[in-house]
């Protein structure tokens, strides 16, 4: 007997060519129109919707792929939605509700206060959750006019940290990824104190504001799903938090666009990240998906609520082509263990 058809759901957060990337987030716009080209020449593109919909009726056409973003960033809308639009498909942009009115990402705001600032103390000395943590930035306290390839190039996925800037955004991300909200506020307002730029004026937002996301939710490339509302460690929070982050996030994306949102991802989205009772809780919110961030391909006895996606990186049409390959093979499913 045959294998199931099976389908795949792709992960891109943004689709930009920044001069710094620590977290490997950004696809070029030119590589993600070779994506879309050889998803066009070579598999069966549907949306998300429309794959969760014949996975509950088995139904699945083989080679099925569905594009996802996660967080909501601006680009989606003024360079991926373009090249989606050029090839004739559509994505699924996964939106934190809290961006919507100007904050940023904490990992974001890491990068511009620790790599980008031109000034920074000499020592910097934050409270974190009530205990103090000091990092010395000797003489990397004034960012150099040239960074070198170290200074630009380095990634979270590296072992080692080329300077104090990057060890201390190494370690702030690792305490903030799975903190809770309010100590993610204190910490970030205090981080920005210290590094003296609290009363500056605010970044460039990456992030959608509400008329981009209204702009995007009447176009023809994208569709809109929710992302929480503060885009936190969910296992991390008690059942009433998870509730609360998941309907509110839900219900800010409806009122912005006018519409009900039915598609959900969890943030971060490993099995780790994501407890049963979490699951259970985004079924009970309304509901008809909602994705994790573990890879695999999709197939007629996949959860709906659990849906595997395979993450993409910024890679070149030849790397694209033999990654997808990957993305089809066979694997076991990892349940959700918080």
């Amino acid at each position: 007997m045959g294998l199931r058809p099976r389908a795949v759901i792709l992960l891109y957060h943004r689709i930009a060519s920044p001069a710094i990337d620590p977290l490997l987030l950004s696809v070029a716009p030119g590589h993600f129109a070779d994506h879309m080209a050889i998803l066009r020449r070579d598999y069966h593109p549907i949306t998300l919707a429309e794959l969760a919909e014949a996975c509950a009726e088995n139904r699945i056409s083989d080679r099925s792929v569905a594009i996802t973003f996660d967080d909501g960033y601006a680009d989606n809308l003024r360079a991926a939605a373009p090249i989606l639009e050029r090839e004739g498909q559509k994505a699924t942009v996964f939106v934190t509700g809290a961006c919507l009115d100007g904050t940023p990402l904490f990992y974001d705001e890491l990068e511009r206060i620790l790599l980008w600032t031109p000034q920074l103390p000499a020592r910097i000395r934050i409270r974190v959750n009530g205990h103090a943590r000091v990092w010395e930035m000797g003489e990397w306290a004034r960012r150099p006019k040239k960074p070198d390839g170290d200074f630009l190039h380095w990634n979270m996925e590296w072992f080692s940290d080329p300077t104090p800037r990057h060890r201390c955004y190494r370690e702030l991300f690792d305490i903030l990824r799975a903190a809770p909200v309010r100590v993610r506020t204190q910490t970030m307002a205090s981080l920005r104190k210290a590094a003296g730029i609290e009363r500056r004026r605010p970044p460039h937002r990456l992030l959608m504001t509400q008329a981009e996301l209204r702009k995007a939710a009447r176009g023809n490339a994208l569709e809109i799903g929710a992302h929480t509302r503060n885009h936190p460690a969910l296992n991390r929070l008690t059942t009433k938090e998870q509730r609360d982050e998941i309907a509110s996030g839900k219900r800010l994306l409806e009122q912005a666009i006018g519409r009900e949102v039915r598609a959900f991802a969890y943030p971060y989205g490993s099995p780790w990240d994501v407890a049963p009772e979490t699951v259970q809780l985004a079924r009970e919110a309304g509901f008809a998906v909602a994705c994790g961030d573990y890879p695999g391909p999709v197939d007629s006895e996949s959860d709906l609520f659990w849906l595997p996606r395979c993450l993409v990186r910024n890679w070149s049409g030849e790397e694209f082509e033999r990654r997808m390959r990957e993305f089809f093979r066979p694997r076991a499913e990892i349940p959700p263990r918080g």
